[in-house]
């Protein structure tokens, strides 16, 4: 079992739902991922969560509005997602 070999209580696992393929400048990107935390000893689901973000406009000086990049709107999914698993009260 991969839990013995690793010598880990759990894993964290993460499937990206929906990312573009080719990002439009003027078409936000859409995000779209969900995440589990397995306990690998007692081998059950002790969280999971999922969330869709779409991709806000930055403001640049002196230029055209600008749409955050894929990658960036990832980042933000990943940190929210992250976020919300800190704060739960935990047994």
């Amino acid at each position: 079992m991969l839990s013995g070999e690793l010598n880990s209580d759990g894993f964290l696992l993460g499937t990206l739902e929906s990312y573009p393929e080719r990002q439009r400048a003027t078409t936000p990107p859409e995000v779209e991922m969900t995440v589990r935390l397995l306990d690998a000893r007692e081998k059950r689901m002790l969280w999971y969560d999922s969330l869709l973000m779409v991709g806000k406009k930055r403001i640049i000086l002196n230029s055209w509005d600008r749409i955050w990049p894929a990658d960036e709107t990832a980042y933000q999914v990943i940190s929210k997602l992250m976020k919300r698993m800190e704060n739960l009260k935990w047994r």
